[in-house]
């Protein structure tokens, strides 16, 4: 079938590896298929990281994606999404803070009826990969899995391996589970609240271990200090954008209110 060409973003290099080289005519007449996008413009099929400080709003951004295209609605308020299942794995809360957020996300409306959350799961390599795949087997219209987050996945340290090396082999294991099943991984990735650091040093220290990952959103604060902002860039995305959000605070989700240099300069201006 089409999906061996969803290839991890790696395979590329050695995918034709002992054939001879492909000429520029076959690759032409090569029947593809589309990227497959769980967030048009901004998730791709494949492994993408959230990355940003801690307490900042990711598990709500995460919540409310799984939420969206689970009931096949509108993802950041602006982008319509096609449905298909969901898992969210929310490994650094209690049900009784999922309910609470949730309630909220939803705003009255009933669950969707394809979202999974799970608060508990193995590390990737301790059968938490495997595991992964068995889910997405059984739920062959999943689109969409968010892991958050990362640290709790990864293989456990050991004094020979530095936690970006840990980090790197986890996102590893997963591309090949994301590139088989066709579907987005979020991986949700606190950078460091390292002091004195400017924002774009200690995101750089996470953008190294992305190595193979297929995309990523940064949330950071903006110029102001008062709102944030959403960093998009990845492989199949061709023009990376910085998108101003805006957070709805009687429902903790976010929404995308246009991009970030025209809402400050417009902002300022006002002001």
């Amino acid at each position: 079938g089409s999906k061996n060409y969803y290839s991890n973003g790696n395979s590329g290099n050695g995918g034709n590896a002992g054939n001879a080289p492909m000429s520029a005519e076959e690759l032409l007449a090569l029947e593809l298929p589309e990227v497959c996008w769980a967030v048009p413009d901004i998730l791709p099929a494949g492994v993408s990281l959230l990355a940003g400080k801690p307490r900042l709003g990711k598990s709500w951004l995460a919540l409310s994606l799984a939420e969206a295209i689970a009931a096949g609605g509108v993802a950041f308020g602006v982008k319509r999404v096609e449905q298909g299942k969901t898992l969210y794995l929310a490994l650094e809360d209690n049900h009784r803070r999922l309910q609470g957020r949730l309630k909220k996300v939803l705003e009255g409306r009933r669950a969707p009826r394809g979202m999974y959350i799970e608060v508990e799961w193995k590390r990737l390599d301790e059968g938490g990969a495997e595991q992964l795949d068995a889910w997405l087997t059984e739920h062959p219209s999943a689109r969409f899995v968010c892991i958050d987050t990362l640290k709790k996945i990864r293989p456990r340290s050991s004094a020979s391996q530095s936690v970006y090396d840990l980090d790197y082999e986890a996102l590893e294991l997963l591309l090949p589970i994301a590139a088989k099943h066709n579907v987005s991984i979020l991986v949700v990735h606190h950078t460091r609240k390292a002091a004195g650091a400017e924002a774009i040093d200690e995101i750089s220290g996470s953008f190294g271990l992305t190595g193979g990952v297929d995309g990523f959103l940064v949330m950071r604060r903006d110029r102001s200090g008062k709102g944030v902002t959403l960093e998009v860039d990845g492989r199949d995305i061709e023009d990376p954008k910085e998108y101003a959000l805006h957070r709805n605070l009687n429902t903790g989700t976010w929404t995308i209110e246009g991009e970030a240099e025209e809402v400050q300069m417009s902002n300022e201006r006002g002001e």
